[in-house]
Formats: structure tokens, C-alpha cells, sequence
């Protein structure tokens, strides 16, 4: 073997048919199938009903959307490169990794997005109408996926190590995203957008947190409203009349909601990330000659980059109480129309039995 190059060293790391690996393309594709349902029911929700077109909500569809890629383009793609369906040449190889980028960068940057957007409503509930705006909302989603995409492509446009490989005659091997991305790219990606990104949605949340309950200690009490519905001092026993919800009471779900799949996203994200800066020593070679990582880290970040996104739309289903209402009324109307439908298809069925 050539030491001096040290590519040999690495060995491939392409799709194996062991139990463990059917086992794991199995749980993918599994995951990817509930990932597109459970991310288009909660795409349809919000673009049908407009109670739920809420700033917060349009920004989380941008989320729901980037999960949905995720069963629909990155699982697949990742499967394909894993078994090198399309050969391992160098270009296809970073076509096929290019939602690894895009995909990623865009569901933090959304979540980054409302959590600002929802500091904005409570730090400043006078303000929030002249800083938020439907243009606006609409400039960051475009922005936001815009410049996701472009941050996905740059490897296509010459940012990758297909110049190195050329040089010192080494064939490709394997192709995962971690065998054709450059580490200079990488780093960016990695230490430049996801790292920062979470850690800034970290600290946003914290600060939602902080922010509610300061307000909810500083909220006049309700307590004088009896738990057997009577007002304190009406001595006629009449039932309290309906007490709404303040803004805060309100957006306190919301924050609870933006944490939980803050929290759940950074927990998904190490794993992948650890790996990818062992791998390329902390970005400081071009390409990877040796695998330092272990190949379960890879496995485990994938995996767990598939749950993440069929996690965030259980999350906003069933913790928020607005889109939970709203997924029962679809059903029950869904469930309506194929009962009249049927009752249809049968009266007109006895008709023509009739008339012959």
C-alpha cells in the first residue's frame, strides 16, 4: 500500500448486505414514508385553514416543508449513494449528498426564524406589529431557502476535492458525503452554519424562557376565580363568566413547543456533526485519508436525522392545541364527505335498479 499518499488507508465504507445494514436501509425507508405523511398532513393544515396562518406557524411550515424533503429527497439519496446505484463517480457521488447541506441549514434556519419572530411578540408585544409583517415573513422564507440552496450547490460549482483525488491519482471509493466533500467546505458547513446555528437557537429559547416566566410571575392572579367556577365575594353562587386567555398564556404553549423541538434537533444534529470533525480533524485537511470516526456514529446521525424530522411534526401536532382541533375537523369532515358519498353512490344504485 502507498503510505505516502495515505488513501489506502482509508477502507471503503460502501453499503454492506449484512443484517445490520438491511436492517438499518429498512428502518429509512420506513421512517421516510411516515416523515412525507406526517409533514404533508401538517403542510396541509396550515395552508387550508387560516386560523393556523399565524406568523410562527408560516415560519414552522418552512421546517414542516425541509422535514418533508427529508423523506422525499435526502433519505433516498443517501440509500442510493450508500449502495452506489449510480456508480461512484465524483460528481454523481456530490449530487447525491447535496440535500445533506441544503436541508439541515434550512430547518435551523427556520427554527431560528420564529423562535426571533416569537421574542419579538412577547419582549415587545407594542412593537411586534411594525417589525413583523407579511413581506416580510415572506423576504426571510426566500432568504432562508435561498441561501440553503446556494450553500448546497457551491460543491457542484468546484468547492470539493475532485482536484486533490486527480492529483494524487486515488480512486473514489466510497461515495457518502464525507469521502467527496472538501474539509475546507465542511468546515464551513459544519463549523460555520450548524454550530453556530444551534448554538444561537439555544440561547434564543433560553431567553423565550426566561422572558415567560418572568411575565407569567409578574401576570395578575386569577385566583380569586374559585375552582367551583363562583367569583370571590358573589355570594349567589352565579358561575364565573369566561376568563380569555392573555397574549402570554397564549405564546406560552408556543415557546414550550419551539423548545421541545429545539432541543430534539441539536440532540440529532451532534452525533453527525462529532463525526464529521474527528474525521477531518477539525477541518484542517482537504480530504479524509483515514477513518477516525466510527462508522455506528455515521449510522446513528443519519438515523437520527430521520427521526428529528418525524418527530417535529408529532410535536406540533399533538402539543399544539390549535392544529390538534383542526386535524379532527379535517377528519371529521373527510370522514362526512366519504359517508354522503357513499349513501350517494348507493341511492343512485337502487335508482338505477329501478329504472331497469
Amino acid at each position: 500500500m502507498n503510505s505516502t499518499s495515505g488513501y489506502e488507508e482509508a477502507t471503503p465504507r460502501h453499503f454492506l448486505w449484512s443484517p445490520i445494514e438491511i436492517t438499518r436501509f429498512v428502518l429509512l425507508i420506513s421512517a421516510g414514508c411516515t416523515i412525507v405523511l406526517f409533514n404533508t398532513l401538517i403542510i396541509i393544515l396550515i395552508a387550508k385553514y387560516r386560523k393556523l396562518r399565524t406568523w410562527t406557524n408560516c415560519l414552522l411550515l418552512s421546517m414542516a416543508v425541509a422535514d418533508l424533503l427529508v423523506g422525499v429527497l435526502s433519505i433516498p439519496t443517501h440509500l442510493i449513494a450508500d449502495v452506489s446505484l449510480l456508480g461512484k463517480h465524483i460528481m454523481w457521488c456530490i449530487v447525491l449528498n447535496i440535500p445533506t447541506v441544503i436541508i439541515p441549514t434550512a430547518s435551523i434556519m427556520s427554527l431560528i426564524a420564529a423562535s426571533v419572530e416569537r421574542l419579538l411578540a412577547i419582549a415587545s408585544p407594542l412593537r411586534y406589529p411594525l417589525w413583523i409583517s407579511r413581506r416580510r415573513i415572506l423576504i426571510t422564507v426566500i432568504f432562508i431557502w435561498v441561501y440553503s440552496v446556494t450553500l448546497g450547490l457551491l460543491p457542484v460549482f468546484g468547492w470539493n476535492n475532485i482536484e486533490e483525488r486527480r492529483k494524487t491519482n486515488h480512486p473514489l471509493r466510497d461515495c457518502n458525503f464525507a469521502a467527496v466533500m472538501s474539509g475546507h467546505y465542511t468546515g464551513l458547513f459544519i463549523a460555520g452554519n450548524i454550530f453556530p446555528g444551534m448554538v444561537f437557537l439555544l440561547c434564543l429559547n433560553i431567553k423565550l424562557f426566561i422572558i415567560v416566566k418572568s411575565q407569567r410571575s409578574k401576570a395578575p392572579s386569577i385566583g380569586n376565580i374559585s375552582r367551583s367556577g363562583s367569583v370571590a365575594g358573589l355570594n349567589d353562587g352565579r358561575q364565573a363568566p369566561h376568563v380569555p386567555q392573555t397574549p402570554v398564556q397564549r405564546s406560552r404553549r408556543v415557546v414550550f413547543i419551539l423548545l421541545v423541538i429545539c432541543h430534539v434537533t441539536i440532540l440529532c444534529y451532534i452525533p453527525v456533526c462529532v463525526a464529521f470533525v474527528v474525521d477531518y480533524q477539525w477541518f484542517t485537511v482537504t480530504t479524509i485519508t483515514e477513518w477516525r470516526a466510527p462508522y455506528i456514529l455515521y449510522a446513528i446521525g443519519t438515523f437520527l436525522g430521520a427521526i428529528n424530522s418525524l418527530v417535529n411534526p408529532v410535536i406540533l401536532g399533538f402539543a399544539n392545541r390549535e392544529i390538534r382541533k383542526h386535524l379532527k375537523l379535517m377528519c371529521r369532515l373527510n370522514l362526512t364527505k366519504s359517508d354522503s358519498s357513499n349513501s350517494m353512490s348507493l341511492i343512485m344504485c337502487s335508482a338505477n335498479r329501478q329504472l331497469s
